[in-house]
C-alpha cells in the first residue's frame, strides 16, 4: 500500500518537476561551505568563488533555454531486490541536435522521494541539486524536506550548500558525481536503471 502511495506521489511530481528550478529563497537560509581539502586538491578560496560564480551563470543559462525532453519511466518491480529504489522517472533535456545539458531523476522508495537535477556543460557535470522528502511513518506527520547543492569543477566538488546545515565536509560527493556521469553516458533503459541503483 505504501509503495502505491509513493508511486502516485512520484508520478504527480513528474509534470511539475521537469522545468522547476530549485527555490532561490531556500538558498538564503542554508549552510554554505567549502569542502575539506583532505578528499581533493585544495582550491584557493578566491578561485573557488570564481568557479562558483561561473557555475551559477552556467546554471542560469541552461534553465533559460528551451530544451527538448526525453523521458524514461522505470516502474515498480523493474529494480533488483537489493536496490532500495522502487520507481524512477528520468528526463534528459537537450537542445535540438545537441548534447544533454540537464538530467532530472525522481526516484521513490518506501519512505523517500528524491529529486536530483544534474547540469552539464560540453558534456561535463558542473552542478547537482538534490531535494529529499522523507515521509515519517506516523499518521498525519508532515514530510521532512532537505535540499543540497553541490558545485563541481573538473569532476571534483568545490563547494556545497545544505538546507539542513549538514556537515558534509568529510564527503567528496564522489558517489553523486559518479551517478551523474553514468546517467549522462546511459543510452538504454537498463543503463539508466543501473546508474540509479549504483548511486544508492
Amino acid at each position: 500500500m505504501r509503495t502505491l502511495l509513493f508511486t502516485a506521489l512520484l508520478l504527480s511530481f513528474i509534470s511539475c518537476q521537469s522545468n522547476e528550478k530549485p527555490n532561490a529563497k531556500t538558498t538564503e537560509a542554508v549552510a554554505e561551505n567549502n569542502l575539506s581539502p583532505t578528499h581533493q586538491e585544495e582550491v584557493p578560496l578566491q578561485d573557488a568563488e570564481a568557479i562558483v560564480k561561473q557555475i551559477k551563470s552556467d546554471y542560469a543559462a541552461v534553465n533559460s533555454k528551451k530544451l527538448a525532453a526525453r523521458k524514461i519511466v522505470i516502474e515498480e518491480g523493474a529494480f533488483a531486490e537489493d536496490c532500495r529504489i522502487s520507481v524512477a522517472n528520468v528526463a534528459y533535456f537537450a537542445p535540438a541536435g545537441g548534447k544533454t545539458e540537464k538530467i532530472t531523476s525522481i526516484v521513490g522508495s518506501d519512505s523517500h522521494v528524491d529529486t536530483f537535477e544534474y547540469y552539464y556543460k560540453d558534456g561535463q557535470l558542473f552542478f547537482i541539486f538534490h531535494k529529499q522528502e522523507y515521509f515519517p511513518p506516523l499518521k498525519g506527520a508532515k514530510p521532512e524536506v532537505s535540499e543540497l547543492r553541490v558545485y563541481i569543477s573538473n569532476s571534483k566538488a568545490v563547494k556545497y550548500i545544505s538546507s539542513t546545515g549538514g556537515d558534509y565536509k568529510l564527503m567528496d560527493f564522489e558517489k553523486q558525481i559518479r551517478e551523474g556521469n553514468a546517467l549522462f553516458r546511459a543510452t538504454t533503459r537498463q543503463q539508466v536503471q543501473d546508474a540509479i541503483c549504483s548511486g544508492q
